[in-house]
């Protein structure tokens, strides 16, 4: 079964890959433990309904998490808005086009747009097209918000367990995962296909990784040998508007000396 993952068969040479990207690297977590700042537990199945939309709640797990830590802000957005922005439909959708979704049109309280009690998916993923109001929120927050995203290859020569921790100590980290198979304490994955995106937000070196997920049971222990391949790093930053109006209101005025 499909939860709502479709990972894309090559990396466009356009797409941010974490370690060759012209984004600057920032150390947030040197320790990589992102507990304290996890969001409250969300569910994308609800009255018997399966959304397929894990991408947008992995991905804004992890933007959550981050206005956490960073600036004090808890935030609840609505996955069912970027599902639509982002075209997701079952059986689902891919990661990057996701994230390219909130970089045009941003994101919106969940209050806005909540799953409450849809049971259909075609209600679901409604309106759509979005309506001008909630454009309007979207576009809002990109204004304050700058938000941008590097692939992680994690089945690339370097060992993927020391890639992942550098990887965390930047940000939690959205991840292609197999839904689930429990192995004893953790969960495992042999040769399954990945059909799942979730958040990995810390680790016990040596022993198991630390998963956030959408369903139930949502702290879950991953092995520490788990097979990853590949993952997205999130990076947050808050616009600064006063110094940008600032420096427009010195240019308007030079320009009005000449």
């Amino acid at each position: 079964m499909n939860h709502g993952l479709i990972l894309p068969t090559s990396i466009a040479p356009e797409e941010y890959v974490f370690g060759a990207s012209p984004i600057k690297k920032e150390v947030l977590k040197p320790d990589g433990q992102w507990d304290e700042f996890l969001p409250p537990n969300e569910y994308q199945n609800r009255n018997l309904l399966e959304t397929y939309n894990c991408t947008a709640y992995g991905t804004l797990n992890c933007i959550e998490i981050l206005l956490r830590f960073k600036f004090g802000m808890f935030e609840d957005f609505s996955e069912r808005f970027t599902g639509v922005a982002a075209g997701t439909r079952p059986p689902g959708n891919n990661p990057h086009i996701v994230c390219q979704a909130i970089r045009h049109t941003g994101l919106i309280s969940d209050k806005l747009l909540p799953f409450g009690d849809i049971n259909q998916v075609e209600k679901y993923y409604s309106p759509d097209p979005l309506t001008a109001d909630l454009l309007y929120s979207g576009k809002s927050w990109l204004d304050k918000w700058e938000f941008m995203h590097e692939w992680i290859l994690l089945n690339t020569v370097l060992k993927q367990s020391d890639l992942l921790m550098e990887t965390l100590t930047h940000s939690p980290v959205g991840i292609a995962v197999y839904a689930w198979r429990r192995d004893g304490a953790y969960y495992t994955r042999n040769n399954e296909p990945e059909n799942h995106w979730a958040t990995i937000y810390g680790y016990k070196k040596g022993e198991f990784w630390k998963c956030f997920d959408s369903y139930d049971d949502t702290r879950k222990k991953l092995a520490w040998n788990y097979p990853f391949s590949m993952g997205k790093k999130f990076i947050l930053n808050k616009i600064n508007t006063k110094v940008e109006y600032n420096w427009f209101t010195s240019l308007m005025r030079r320009l009005a000396n000449i």
